[in-house]
């Protein structure tokens, strides 16, 4: 008898369970399957929910003769024997793989397809449980298009388990019933796994109750057949992870219920070692220690290490730089014989790099392991001597650092050549845009974090601003951009006054903000990449018909920009927290650039990103500068600044220590100087930035 999985599979695309995003009318995979597109598809999503069964209709569909393989059990000689028949009379009109499993297939495997994929004599069908970015070699994923298979709701597994329990009536030499809320209990049970819940069905048909002559399910029966089945965990996959941070996320936000919850599952999958790990972690960062002899051993290892942090105040409130030095002293503090360091020098100047490696040398000889983690490409050759070089969380190799250059690096961490230097005319700036005059703003500590701020940003320029982090410069942004209203002084742009106005009144006036802390105030984590890039332009006619949304026009002004910024994502409807760094970057990029700006803001616009996403965000700003946008650029990467701005102002004590209309000549050593307040310019030298 063949198994009840197998006699209930459905045969057209109607019958398929779910999936409506994909097979429902007017869907794209639907239109593809019945124009008859001869494209490659990878499949991607839990088991059951349809990635075999689409496929075997598909095939059905094709005239191309159907091989199938699985990836767990084939081997290259598998792939060549396919290859072998393509233009024979084996195969006269070319041949459909379907390849189950194909994240089992290693590099040199998926490799042997290409040939055959770019002439278009070998139609690939594959799927796969895991992430395909993650383990399909990019060069088949750039000939495939992927679609994502999301677990079934209850609703929609409900019929397939009505229908499974119908043929075992249909088979049963007995009358055979069930209780009313069976299919329902069943399907709730499954966990949105349309095998599961089927396979449970034939189960339940086994083990019946004899009762009136017949067979009979109750509803208590299905339920403790199912109850253990609804909770998706793995060991060391996307669930695992996603109920850990689920379980700090909620701890954080002070939700009880759901903390509880998250724990719960973790303990009910019989995994006690991470969760407990993570309370250690959430008791140590969310919560606090009670510990009397804090402010004494930070005093101590800052003035040790020369990281100079205020050991009273809250790191919520201190600025991104002075984060970066907590987190640099926490595991020195703690005595570790590896420290993990990730980008380290984000927020340092050149002179506090310098000691910091100093620091770091000493430690490698007194047998620490450092890990160093950065894209600056100038500091991993100076610093390390092995290089682990990672693209789309694959290693492409281990090199000792003096045998490769920069150009090799960026290469094999991006994948094609990178334009390390980003080229640009010269500037010729026109009228000004913002105005700022004598701004000065004093903080809840009673510090006076901007003391007479004055200058210009004029059209068709990049003014630069750099300086140490805590030094005003996050005040001043957040002043231009409305979260702060400054002591005294005016802030005008074309005439018009900024101050006071809310955030979508200075956007409707041309201001555009790309903020330092990306996560924080440049998405809504939670919401798709599509909400987040039209969130700014909701309001605007051409996306609207009358009260609704004009979903078609949303829909293709997400497509473009996605596409034009070339944001790495399954689709516009993905969760924008869960994309990479550089992608989350390049999505607020890309809502803050196509906005038709008249004044961008730019506050540490490639701060934790990779060098091709930082390419790619340095040459947009150089190219709208040149066609006649402002740009204030505000960034402690010193080599970013020095060659991107045409013009720099260096910040001090909330105070302008220097002015330099032409930025080709400067050096490190130079603008660290005015940065640590060991030099400053004159009155006279610094008014220049006033082009009254």
């Amino acid at each position: 008898m063949r198994p009840l999985a197998d006699e209930i599979r459905p045969q057209t695309l109607d019958e398929v369970a779910g999936q409506r995003h994909l097979l429902g009318e007017g869907a794209l995979l639907r239109r593809l399957i019945e124009n008859g597109a001869d494209t490659n598809l990878i499949f991607y999503g839990p088991s059951g929910t349809g990635k075999t069964t689409v496929a075997n209709i598909i095939a059905k569909r094709a005239e191309k003769t159907l091989y199938t393989l699985n990836a767990t059990t084939a081997s290259l000689q598998d792939v060549k024997n396919v290859m072998a028949d393509v233009g024979t009379m084996m195969a006269p009109n070319g041949v459909l793989l379907y390849l189950d499993e194909i994240q089992y297939f290693n590099k040199k495997q998926q490799q042997s397809l290409l040939e055959f994929l770019e002439n278009g004599k070998i139609t690939l069908i594959a799927s796969t449980t895991e992430n395909p970015y993650f383990y399909i070699y990019n060069a088949l994923l750039s000939r495939s298009t992927v679609f994502e298979f999301k677990p079934l709701s209850v609703e929609d597994t409900i019929p397939a388990v009505e229908r499974a329990l119908r043929i075992e009536q249909e088979r049963s030499t007995l009358p055979f019933s069930w209780a009313e809320d069976v299919p329902r209990t069943v399907a709730a049970g499954c966990g949105g796994d349309v095998r599961k819940a089927v396979n449970a069905v034939e189960l339940l048909y086994r083990s019946a109750k004899p009762m009136g002559g017949g067979l009979h399910v109750t509803r208590e029966d299905a339920l403790q057949l199912s109850q253990c089945s609804a909770m998706r965990y793995d060991r060391e996959g996307d669930d695992h992870f996603d109920l850990l941070s689920a379980l700090h996320k909620s701890v954080r936000g002070s939700d009880p219920d759901a903390a509880v919850y998250y724990l719960g599952r973790l303990l009910v999958a019989g995994d006690l070692i991470a969760p407990c790990r993570r309370l250690l972690c959430i008791a140590a960062e969310d919560i606090g220690l009670a510990y009397p002899q804090a402010i004494a051993i930070t005093k101590e290892y800052a003035e040790k290490y020369n990281l100079h942090v205020e050991p009273e105040a809250k790191v919520m409130d201190i600025p991104v730089g002075m984060k970066q030095k907590v987190e640099i002293l926490k595991a020195l503090v703690r005595g570790a014989k590896i420290l993990i360091l990730d980008e380290p020098t984000a927020v340092l100047t050149t002179q506090e790099t310098v000691e910091l490696f100093k620091e770091l040398r000493h430690l490698k000889e007194q047998g620490y392991t450092i890990v160093f983690i950065s894209h600056k490409l100038n500091e991993i050759m100076e610093i390390t001597d092995r290089l682990t070089i990672m693209r789309c969380g694959r290693s492409m190799g281990v090199y000792n650092t003096c045998d490769v250059t920069k150009e090799e690096i960026s290469r094999l961490m991006v994948g094609r050549d990178v334009i390390l230097n980003v080229q640009k005319d010269k500037a010729q700036p026109s009228d000004v845009v913002l105005r700022v005059r004598d701004v000065e703003y004093v903080n809840e500590w009673h510090k006076k974090m901007l003391d007479k701020i004055s200058f210009d940003v004029r059209r068709g320029e990049i003014l630069g601003i750099a300086g140490v982090e805590g030094n005003g410069q996050k005040e001043l942004v957040d002043m231009l951009f409305g979260f702060l209203t400054p002591n005294a002084g005016t802030v005008t742009m074309q005439s018009e006054n900024l101050l006071g106005l809310s955030q979508q009144k200075l956007r409707d006036k041309g201001v555009a903000l790309i903020p330092e802390d990306r996560m924080l105030y440049g998405i809504a984590g939670s919401a798709s990449i599509e909400e987040n890039l039209i969130s700014d332009r909701s309001a605007e006619k051409r996306l609207n018909h009358g009260p609704l949304f004009n979903m078609k026009a949303i829909h293709d002004e997400a497509d473009k920009l996605i596409e034009d910024y070339a944001v790495l994502c399954k689709s516009r409807k993905q969760q924008v927290g869960m994309l990479s760094g550089g992608n989350i970057q390049k999505v607020v990029v890309a809502r803050e650039f196509s906005g038709n700006p008249v004044l961008i803001l730019a506050d540490q616009p490639t701060r934790g990103i990779d060098v091709g996403a930082t390419e790619f965000i340095r040459k947009k700003l150089v190219e709208l500068s040149r066609s006649g946008i402002a740009v204030l650029l505000i960034s402690a990467d010193l080599a970013e600044v020095m060659e991107l701005s045409d013009s720099l102002i260096v910040m001090h004590g909330g105070r302008i220590a220097a002015y330099f209309e032409d930025t080709s000549t400067l050096t490190d050593d130079v603008m660290g100087e005015y940065m640590l307040g060991l030099k400053t310019q004159s009155e006279e030298e610094i008014r220049r930035v006033c082009h009254d």
